[in-house]
């Protein structure tokens, strides 16, 4: 899974709805799920082999490239990987 971040200022809340309206600055993508997790026991200094299937898409060859082009991935054609978005902002 991959996750993407959102990151800006909110001012002022939707008059539709109770949710803040977000001007969006950046926007950071990082790895998601198992690979989250994964990422997390190396970075305890750990060794982790993730096996898995990933889209034929952009969102799988992101994937695919943060974790450094793992041979233990299959690429699945006609496969639409799950990208998840979160906003994130300070204001309000």
């Amino acid at each position: 899974m991959l996750d993407r971040y959102l990151w800006g200022q909110a001012n002022r809340i939707s008059p539709e709805s109770p949710v803040p309206i977000v001007r969006v600055q950046t926007e950071t993508e990082a790895l998601g799920g198992a690979g989250n997790v994964a990422a997390n026991i190396c970075g305890l200094g750990l060794s982790a082999i993730p096996i898995g299937i990933a889209g034929d898409d952009l969102a799988g060859e992101k994937i695919k490239h943060k974790r450094g082009g793992s041979p233990f991935c299959a690429r699945a054609c006609k496969r639409i990987y799950f990208a998840k978005k979160r906003q994130n902002s300070s204001g309000l």
